[in-house]
């Protein structure tokens, strides 16, 4: 067995069996690495896609730093920012299609414009926010006027 670097400087294993003389090459690759490049070519932003998958931006980051990433995760990621890994990827995936990745995270693909989504999940979260400190200001007021009488 040889172990060489290849052009992208990812180590690869060369396994020669002498009787047959077949050669199996499998290229070691950083998953972590492959994902951050086609997220962040993606047009959405990471904080949107941490949203979506429920998780914090800094437990994506962590992902784009591990060398093998979950396939179930990497499955998620490509779904949220509708990317098909099993391209870069391919010795990771078996032949699924579409329907049985939808089926497989329980959601069907939505063709909604993500950004409008996006403004609207904020809008609604500030309004909210701004009702609860407007609440907590007239009970505050409240607990003053009864303390004073």
């Amino acid at each position: 067995m040889n172990i060489e670097k290849n052009q992208h400087n990812e180590l690869a294993t060369i396994d020669l069996d002498a009787n047959n003389l077949n050669t199996s090459v499998s290229i070691d690759q950083h998953y972590g690495h492959v994902v951050e490049k086609v997220v962040r070519r993606a047009h959405i932003g990471i904080s949107e896609i941490a949203r979506k998958l429920h998780i914090s931006r800094r437990t994506l980051y962590n992902w784009f730093e591990t060398k093998q990433i979950s396939i179930d995760i990497i499955k998620k990621i490509g779904y949220v920012i509708g990317h098909d890994f099993s391209v870069e990827l391919p010795e990771a995936f078996s032949g699924e299609d579409r329907r049985a990745a939808d089926q497989y995270l329980g959601m069907p693909f939505s063709n909604i414009d993500d950004k409008n989504q996006s403004v609207f999940y904020w809008m609604e979260r500030y309004i909210k926010l701004l009702e609860n400190v407007n609440q907590n200001l007239v009970n505050n007021r409240e607990l003053k006027n009864d303390a004073l009488n």
